[in-house]
């Protein structure tokens, strides 16, 4: 079983997994919870995109940066000084193969998160971009409610990519969410 453990500067190690097959779970680009969310919602993949995700690389690059980011990112607010979201972004994303760029959409065009949801049996935290448009907020606020339990944050003015749009408020959200389980624990 592949784990991938976070310390969030709490003392205790988290294990990021897939519960169905016990596999790791990428945090980059789209994570399980992101995967859930698509078919949640009803959301799937434009057959455009998985196209060109074999056929047209750049092009799915550039389409995928821009969607990806919400609008602040495309007007150069990053949160961190010097850093262009939009060339940062574009860079991560055309670094992945073609395989596993395409391997990654197909995979959140088939995937069943309403099932998987129905699985997940451990403390949650959802988290949304409010101008997501890959995943869109309804969708992450149909996880959380599909998850018993769940914890549902909306971060306002943020895209599908959350870590680097905003990641200050992310690491106060994951630090505190796992204080709340460390302390339940």
């Amino acid at each position: 079983m592949a784990e991938l453990a976070f310390t969030m500067g709490i003392e205790e190690e988290y294990l990021l997994v897939d519960p169905k097959t016990r596999d790791l779970i990428q945090s980059s680009p789209r994570t399980l919870v992101d995967r859930c969310a698509a078919r949640c919602d009803g959301q799937q993949v434009s057959p455009e995109l998985l196209r060109d995700t074999t056929e047209d690389k750049p092009r799915a690059v550039d389409f995928i940066t821009a969607f990806a980011h919400g609008k602040p990112a495309h007007l150069g607010h990053a949160p961190t000084p010097g850093n262009w979201m939009m060339g940062s972004g574009a860079a991560l994303i055309a670094a992945c193969s073609a395989d596993v760029l395409h391997r990654d959409f197909a995979v959140c065009d088939a995937w069943d998160g309403a099932a998987a949801a129905a699985e997940v049996q451990c403390p949650t935290l959802v988290v949304a971009g409010a101008a997501d448009r890959m995943t869109p907020p309804r969708a992450g606020k149909a996880i959380a409610d599909a998850v018993t339990g769940a914890r549902y944050e909306l971060l306002p003015a943020t895209g599908h990519m959350i870590p680097s749009e905003a990641p200050r408020q992310l690491l106060r959200l994951l630090q505190d969410f796992l204080r709340k389980v460390q302390a339940a624990a």
